[in-house]
């Protein structure tokens, strides 16, 4: 029995670097996709988690962005000021960029920002600071 999904998008390095032209997908993209499999996850009771390298958290409904990671990850480093941030963070930190959209996000404090390979190709026009980013799952609550 599956009880737990781990979602995963191209992380951009290595031999995925010198082709996140062809293996990125813009958000915006999957969106639908996305949603039907968070909903088809939670009408079978599994638990979808968003792991630190993969979506923004501004992407996720707020079950999964409450279960993903890394919005736990980033609450825990900074609920402990003087807690030293991990090495495998750090070096995610190096590959990503808060912007102007994440100036009023709520989430800034507990995001990593988005891939700066992602910003490159396709700008900012799909990061929505989390509060109005419910456009993706149509729910205005």
């Amino acid at each position: 029995f599956i009880n737990c999904i781990s979602v995963a998008i191209l992380q951009p390095h290595g031999r995925a670097k010198e082709n996140v032209e062809e293996l990125m997908p813009r958000y915006s993209d999957i969106a639908e996709y996305f949603r039907e499999g968070v909903e088809t996850a939670k009408s079978k009771g599994i638990i979808i988690d968003n792991h630190f390298c993969s979506l923004p958290l501004c992407f996720l409904p707020k079950e999964v962005m409450l279960n993903s990671l890394e919005y736990k990850e980033n609450k825990l480093i900074r609920g402990e000021h003087d807690k030293q941030i991990p090495e495998r963070v750090r070096r995610v930190y190096a590959n990503k960029v808060h912007g102007v959209p994440c100036q009023n996000c709520i989430l800034k404090n507990f995001c990593n920002g988005i891939w700066t390979e992602y910003i490159s190709l396709y700008g900012w026009s799909d990061i929505i600071p989390y509060k109005k980013s419910y456009k993706y799952f149509c729910d205005e609550s």
